[in-house]
């Protein structure tokens, strides 16, 4: 008997301690559901629904799709390349040591040069019958130098006496003067602007090397090197790479059949990476070949390009004109987004009575668009939409926002 009373008790303390545990739950779910926030937005097969007073707190604002007829365009591929003359490879003159000039940044991959500006210099050593010739030069120009001044000083001289014993001398021995003093003049100047190019005296130290600077034939940035600092060169060896990537010009080769269908007046339009924005890049006239081998032309379009944003090489998805017009449907700007990997998308809108008291609701569904450029602001849709639908043309980002809280609300009660 006292065995089972013990029994009897424990098993009446489990039960009891199991109302109790089961009491505090319910309680605290109960408190839990009174001070949970009522829920904004509620997710329904694939749909969102926003209640109208939550409409108005993110300020969402809803625009119908619009057929409008505009010039028909397609889609394309180009790849960008240097107009003829913007690259020039930069070949030694002569032979010597290539070494960096002074007060220069010298041959620096992607320093920007101006046209003049010097890149490097080349030293040249002479040959010991070389420097003979210029030491010969630099004294026969010293020489004439001494000689003219010395002719300059006795023909002003006879000129100042002769003008003190005016009319002792003949006109003639006074011309005569004249013209030794102009030719000493002459050649005392001649002797003058001699001097930068010869060699400098004492003869010794920098006499062995010839320095011949190496000048940027134009504006741009080094775009390729061939030397290093204390290599020797042979002349017409290059040196470096100059190029003007301001200005691009984009090849979009198309079927040569295909050629008189392209509006060539009109800009093409090309987005560059995951940007959305939409740039132009204006028509090119060139005599262009078509290529045997594949039947195809290549049509040119001028693309600035001053920050260098873009590189020579690159490919670009290019949309072309054509001549004449199509109906397209156009939606603002602002009522497209895009995901991580560049797909369009837009939220179209349909009023219908929703249950859990969301009966002055609506509900938004995000549908995947095709693109394709834009027009006055707006973006051309060519699928996903059909004409007179309703999207949401402000905060479409706002409501995304609603739809990923609805989401984890959601996963929350699994």
């Amino acid at each position: 008997m006292g065995l089972e009373q013990s029994i009897w008790k424990w098993l009446l303390l489990v039960a009891a301690l199991g109302s109790a545990a089961a009491g505090c739950r319910e309680s605290r779910e109960g408190k839990e559901a009174d001070e949970a926030p009522p829920a904004s937005a509620i997710a329904q097969d694939g749909k969102i629904v926003l209640s109208r007073d939550r409409q108005t707190a993110i300020g969402l604002q809803t625009a119908s799709v619009r057929p409008k007829e505009i010039q028909s365009r397609r889609s394309a591929v180009g790849w960008l390349g240097l107009p003829p003359g913007r690259e020039v490879v930069i070949r030694a003159p002569v032979a010597g040591f290539a070494v960096k000039p002074a007060d220069s940044g010298g041959l620096t991959l992607g320093r920007a040069v101006r046209r003049g500006d010097p890149l490097a210099q080349v030293n040249v050593f002479l040959s010991p019958q070389e420097i003979s010739q210029l030491v010969q030069a630099k004294e026969d120009n010293d020489i004439l130098i001494e000689q003219s001044l010395a002719t300059m000083q006795i023909s002003e001289a006879q000129l100042e006496a002769v003008a003190n014993a005016r009319g002792a001398v003949a006109g003639v021995r006074i011309d005569q003067i004249k013209e030794s003093l102009a030719r000493s003049r002459a050649a005392y100047q001649q002797a003058k602007d001699k001097i930068p190019f010869l060699i400098r005296e004492p003869y010794e130290g920098d006499l062995l090397v010839k320095p011949v600077a190496i000048a940027a034939p134009a504006e741009g940035r080094i775009t390729g090197l061939q030397v290093t600092e204390g290599q020797l060169l042979q002349a017409g060896d290059p040196v470096c790479t100059v190029a003007d990537w301001s200005t691009l010009w984009l090849r979009v080769p198309i079927f040569e059949g295909d050629e008189p269908d392209i509006d060539r007046a009109a800009a093409a339009q090309f987005t560059h990476g995951t940007s959305s924005e939409i740039r132009l890049a204006e028509p090119v006239t060139v005599p262009v070949e078509t290529r045997a081998a594949t039947r195809t032309v290549e049509l040119i379009y001028a693309v600035p390009n001053p920050g260098w944003d873009f590189r020579v090489g690159q490919s670009l998805t290019v949309t072309l004109p054509l001549h004449g017009a199509e109906e397209a449907l156009l939606v603002p700007r602002s009522a497209v987004l895009y995901d991580d990997f560049g797909v369009a998308s837009c939220y179209v809108a349909s009023a219908e009575g929703k249950e859990k008291g969301e009966a002055d609701g609506e509900s938004f569904t995000r549908r995947r668009i095709e693109c394709e450029g834009t027009l006055h602001g707006n973006v051309i849709v060519r699928r996903g939409l059909k004409a007179d639908e309703v999207v949401v043309s402000v905060a479409a980002e706002q409501l995304s926002a609603e739809s990923s809280r609805s989401d984890l609300m959601v996963g929350d009660d699994d």
